[in-house]
């Protein structure tokens, strides 16, 4: 159900180190649209020297009473050296089942093993589906976090709007997203930080929404 696209960018393309969110970690409300509160997000951004590390925790489920009708958890590291990401890892259980994907950069490359054992090769500039920052605009190639497969994909500048997120109004840059077939929205504040973003699921919009940074 919930195939999470995360994709942002800047007013104008910028370097890695420009678009650097501040380190912390972030925790997202998820709110689907017909069925209300379903979990959170969060991600843990650390940096030292010319290195980042972001640690990705992600909890949902939706339900009838005491029935579970679906549940997804998943444990996500991306490790970035100088703008390139150089090591990734992501395990997810979905329904009870696992799925594990890995990715290594290889020199001109990043090589992205799935847990079937299916061995891909994609340019080096390859992102993450993850919004920890809008530096995300410089690679034309995503890897789609869960699955471990990837996509081309472009991103239109929806001009800048008030947006209210934890009872305060601040100013936000919003992008339109496209990747997969499917068109995502995303809001940074003034200082590049993620502050809601909406994706589509075929049974409804799931919305992300900021409440806690530290």
């Amino acid at each position: 159900m919930l195939r999470i696209i995360c994709l942002a960018m800047a007013l104008a393309v910028p370097t890695a180190a420009a678009a650097m969110p501040p380190a912390g970690t972030y925790t997202y409300q998820v709110r689907h649209a017909d069925h209300g509160d379903i979990g959170s997000y969060t991600n843990t951004i650390r940096t030292s020297g010319d290195g980042t590390t972001v640690d990705t925790r992600f909890d949902f489920s939706v339900g009838f009473g005491p029935i579970t009708l679906y549940s997804e958890t998943a444990d996500r590291h991306e490790e970035w050296r100088n703008g390139r990401l150089v090591s990734y890892r992501s395990k997810t259980v979905k329904n009870g089942k696992d799925r594990l994907v890995e990715g290594r950069a290889d020199g001109d490359a990043f090589v992205v093993r799935r847990g079937e054992g299916t061995v891909e090769r994609a340019p080096a500039d390859i992102w993450p589906m993850n919004p920890w920052s809008p530096a995300i605009a410089g690679a034309d190639t995503v890897l789609a976090s869960a699955s471990g497969k990837i996509y081309p994909a472009t991103v239109v500048d929806a001009g800048t709007e008030t947006v209210t997120i934890g009872g305060r109004d601040l100013e936000a840059r919003r992008f339109r997203v496209t990747a997969d077939e499917k068109t995502y929205e995303v809001w940074f504040d003034p200082d590049d930080r993620l502050v809601r973003l909406t994706a589509p699921e075929k049974d409804g919009t799931v919305t992300f929404t900021l409440t806690e940074f530290r």
